[in-house]
């Protein structure tokens, strides 16, 4: 169980809640929730004459699974409900996440996931504006070397955006 609620500069804030259950010693199922909304955005015309704020709010609720296959694999999937609410429209969709984990053996840990799989949202503008949200794709390793060091890299790719290089260590120091 896990959750937050900070307060941003410029009238933003963000909201996470989390939990995460195990159904067995193969399989366990998680919820969550996150909230991104901001505040005192001065509207204006085309002719750029101010006509007051506006606010921006987003919302995500992901139900989650994951099933160990065997000792060096396990596979997950997810479904997300979207809500953005922007200037007075409102729009809600879904998407879906997939990913997988690879232990081939100790010291090394493979992973991949893809998300927003499908994932559209319909405004309640009068054309019913449908946008699809773009895929992520993430391919990773974790090293551990020792057992009070772990090392990680990973990949992450957002289409129509490109890629980025993730990396990262940690040493664990008393008990």
């Amino acid at each position: 169980v896990g959750g937050m609620v900070t307060m941003l500069s410029m009238d933003r804030r963000y909201s996470y809640a989390a939990v995460a259950c195990p159904l067995s010693f193969f399989s366990a199922v998680s919820a969550s929730w996150t909230h991104l909304s901001l505040g005192g955005i001065e509207s204006r015309d085309q002719n750029g004459v101010p006509m007051g704020e506006i606010s921006d709010a987003e919302d995500a609720a992901t139900l989650s699974c994951g099933v160990r296959v065997n000792r060096r694999l396990s596979v997950g999937a997810g479904v997300r409900l979207l809500y953005h609410a922007l200037a007075g429209y409102r729009a809600s969709g879904r998407g879906y996440s997939t990913g997988l984990l690879l232990k081939p053996w100790m010291p090394l840990t493979l992973g991949a996931s893809l998300q927003n799989l499908l994932a559209k949202v319909t405004w309640d503008t009068p054309g019913r504006t449908r946008e699809t949200l773009p895929r992520t794709g993430r391919l990773g390793l974790g090293l551990r070397p020792a057992s009070w060091a772990n090392l990680s890299l990973d990949y992450e790719i957002v289409q129509r955006q490109g890629g980025t290089w993730h990396a990262g260590g940690e040493i664990m120091v008393g008990e």
